[in-house]
């Protein structure tokens, strides 16, 4: 039976890692991974930092190519869950993402950097404008396909918990069709 957690730790720091790699192989200073509540590109971040927004929310992960990561959401309330349960290396309440997120890229140091952004398509009007007016050259571009491509690739653990939903969905469904009766 596969637990509430089945990624490890271990197995995050090597999706982090592979994420860092990939931005310094295309030349990008950092990747953005966006998402907002349930409906708006939840899944980098729950494959990367093991988060999720539960309600209206907006949230990122911001992935240096090297150093640290940091979790930013504009829940206040949220802040002592992500604290509690994302896997990042620190976690800010950023009531404005744009400005939080030009912060954050500041100090990098990557004033002229080029900055992948993971959900580009969806990713808030104002943030994108607040980090074009006040980090001097910044080049904002999209990097959604990347997190896509490297969230294709199943670990040994990912395709145990795949398995185990199927298992789980063929025995709900034998279930289910056993007891159907006339009428």
């Amino acid at each position: 039976m596969i637990g509430p957690y089945p990624i490890t730790d271990d197995e995050h720091r090597g999706r982090i890692a592979a994420v860092q790699t990939a931005a310094r192989d295309r030349g990008l200073a950092a990747i953005v991974a966006y998402g907002a509540h349930r409906d708006y590109q939840p899944a980098d971040l729950w494959y990367l930092a093991r988060w999720f927004c539960i309600d209206e929310e907006t949230s990122c992960l911001f992935i240096p190519a090297e150093g640290p990561t940091t979790l930013l959401t504009d829940a206040e309330w949220d802040v002592e869950r992500a604290e509690a349960e994302a896997y990042v290396d620190a976690v800010r309440y950023a009531p404005s993402l744009g400005e939080a997120l030009s912060t954050l890229v500041r100090e990098l140091g990557s004033a002229g950097a080029r900055i992948g952004i993971s959900g580009f398509a969806i990713f808030p009007a104002p943030a994108f404008m607040e980090m074009s007016r006040t980090v001097p050259r910044v080049t904002l571009e999209d990097a959604t396909a990347l997190l896509c491509a490297l969230r294709m690739v199943k670990s040994p653990a990912e395709l145990a918990v795949l398995r185990e939903a199927a298992r789980i969905s063929d025995a709900a469904m034998h279930a289910g069709i056993s007891t159907i009766t006339e009428g």
